[in-house]
């Protein structure tokens, strides 16, 4: 009889002791898009897009010009300022090839630097919500890594929105995020 006893409260203690954990799942994306700053955040990397996209139409318009010039002139013209011109007009397709990189590099930087704030405010809601509610784990459903989710698993984005005092189901005028957006996966303790 003890033994049976014995073995049942083994079968069983697994059981047990896994209900203690629980678990939560959260979508960070719409999260994201519902965040006033988000719109904020849009707005100004489209400005900063805009103002690169415009230097660099006014670089390559003159490009082109000069090329034009060049190639109608180029039978009239003596060697020595034909190989001038071939050096201006290389020139400034290395200055456009430079601001064109510089812009990509400037955006992403810039764009990093707007998000990151809005990641750690994220983080931290995340957080609360977890320590509030008593979760072991909450999974970001924006990481592929989660092939199964149980009806049993509870989806915190809207606990997690009401922390971030945005009412859940109204999102921001934001477009959607740019692709770095944020894609956290937090696990509270």
């Amino acid at each position: 009889m003890f033994k049976k006893i014995l073995v049942l409260a083994l079968l069983f203690a697994p059981i047990t002791l896994f209900a203690q954990y629980k678990f939560g799942h959260l979508d960070t994306q719409e999260i994201f898009n519902a965040m006033p700053e988000a719109a904020t955040v849009n707005k100004t990397l489209q400005d900063l897009a805009t103002t690169y996209q415009k230097q660099l139409t006014e670089m390559q318009n003159e490009y082109n010009r000069q090329v034009k010039q060049f190639v109608d002139q180029r039978d009239s013209l003596p060697a020595a300022i034909q190989q001038a011109r071939q050096s201006e007009i290389a020139d400034m397709e290395q200055r456009i090839n430079t601001l064109n990189q510089t812009a990509k590099n400037d955006i992403q930087k810039k764009q990093q630097e707007l998000i990151q704030p809005i990641v750690d405010k994220i983080k931290k809601a995340i957080e609360e919500v977890g320590k509030e509610n008593g979760f072991t784990y909450i999974f970001d459903m924006q990481v592929p890594s989660i092939v199964y989710q149980s009806d049993q698993s509870i989806d915190v984005t809207p606990l997690v929105l009401k922390q971030l005092g945005i009412t859940p189901g109204a999102t921001s005028a934001a477009a959607p995020a740019p692709a770095t957006a944020p894609a956290t996966k937090k696990k509270t303790k």
